[in-house]
């Protein structure tokens, strides 16, 4: 089996595309773009998008992602004129902050983009990411651009607001972003908490602005946020819940519970009562067609996916399911790695981490990916965790984090979608 990874060019350009109202500028050809200005409205459709943005060249149709549209001639004698031109124009429609991510092949070209900006007078309000994030993992890539953007809108200390946390590390590219919000904010309101600002979904330049109000910073998808939590614990001191993987199952959110209750010193009980209370109605729904639920012990399944996500959801599938993964990959060189190596060799699973997935009667993926492979037959079912996402109209709440993401895990696994 192939699984073709996202890498860091489309976690930089989907986390500068998390923020409300910042204009991603593609230094690039045309064709690096087409995927990403659909996906950029598919996932995040805002009501600002306008149909005269879409008539501008260098927005050519989309409203979302304005690109340079180089072609080969500026590859010989540089594309900097292009880039000057599409700033005054987005700049022009009042945009607070552009950032402009060159494509990876523009790269090489060296076009001198933050001259540009300081040239137009918009480095105030315009800067260029001056690293290539096509060599780093898809979460790498996140992390590095949500700082960069932070870190150039610069969060202005005043006066500390008890209680509140900022929701770090969701991003664009999980699994229903918005979902997740709503999930993680109710857990979190269970606990006395309010939400201040979630930085990169969904937030605003002012939102940002205002974050380091906060008391602390809550993380969801932790390899998406390592550097972000790192710079407002050093720049600001505002503390990070430590937590290795995503609140994914019913163990990792009772984990993921406690660590926000350790940090912030706030009761847990109320979260927990909830959580204890849904594992309950899950016990005697099972219970009500034990045939039918027998089905899936001993089913074998693999993953596909991050380490944040693969861990908690193999260790919890294989605990509460008495489901047998046989692969397991896509997590890399990480303490995760060898986490779930030791817990497959405590548990008599063999060599499964690292292995590409063949067949099964499970495959846990990203949409895309997972459809493609349950088509083939090579897998019974498909159940979509992630980026790249089956393209559907997500009415209801489809996040695979907490506690409600366990039930839309489950309702995946055993209801015919």
């Amino acid at each position: 089996m192939v699984f073709i990874r996202p890498d860091g060019f489309a976690g930089a350009l989907m986390a500068a595309e998390g923020f409300k109202d910042v204009c991603t500028l593609l230094h690039g050809p045309g064709g690096c773009r087409f995927r990403y200005m659909r996906l950029s409205r598919e996932l995040y459709s805002r009501p600002t998008d306008s149909a005269e943005d879409s008539l501008d060249p260098y927005f050519n149709g989309n409203p979302r992602i304005p690109c340079t549209f180089l072609d080969e001639k500026d590859y010989i004698y540089g594309g900097v004129d292009k880039v000057k031109e599409a700033l005054e124009r987005i700049a022009s429609r009042g945009c607070p902050l552009i950032v402009v991510i060159d494509s990876p092949a523009t790269a090489l070209i060296g076009d001198n983009v933050r001259k540009a900006i300081d040239d137009l007078g918009l480095s105030d309000r315009a800067f260029t990411i001056d690293f290539n994030p096509v060599s780093q993992t898809l979460s790498q890539g996140t992390d590095s651009v949500t700082t960069e953007i932070v870190k150039f809108i610069g969060p202005v200390p005043r006066t500390k607001m008890k209680d509140t946390v900022n929701l770090i590390g969701i991003p664009l590219l999980c699994r229903d972003w918005e979902g997740t919000v709503e999930e993680v904010t109710s857990l979190l309101d269970m606990m006395g908490l309010k939400v201040h600002t979630a930085i990169g979904a969904g937030s605003s330049v002012e939102e940002v602005r205002r974050s380091a109000d906060a008391e602390y910073n809550i993380c969801v998808y932790p390899d998406c946020c390592e550097k972000l939590g790192r710079y407002y614990e050093d720049t600001f001191g505002i503390p990070c819940n430590r937590m290795d993987y995503a609140p994914i199952g019913f163990d990792a959110t009772e984990e993921w519970i406690r660590s926000v209750a350790e940090m912030t010193g706030h009761d847990p009980s109320v979260a927990l009562e909830h959580l204890c209370s849904t594992r309950k109605r899950v016990r005697s729904v099972l219970l009500s067609d034990e045939r039918r639920a027998r089905r899936v012990t001993g089913a074998h399944f693999a993953i596909e996916c991050e380490g944040s996500t693969a861990v908690p959801l193999c260790r919890w599938l294989h605990r509460y399911l008495s489901m047998i993964p046989v692969a397991v990959d896509g997590i890399g060189p990480d303490p995760l790695k060898e986490e779930l190596e030791k817990y497959a060799e405590e548990n008599g699973l063999g060599d499964i981490v690292g292995k590409p997935a063949t067949e099964g009667d499970y495959l846990f993926s990203s949409g895309d990916y997972s459809a493609m492979w349950e088509l083939s037959g090579k897998f019974g079912k498909g159940v979509d965790i992630g980026f790249p996402p089956r393209r559907e109209f997500l009415f209801n709440n489809k996040t695979v984090v907490g506690v409600r993401g366990t039930l839309n895990i489950l309702d995946s696994i055993f209801n015919v979608q």
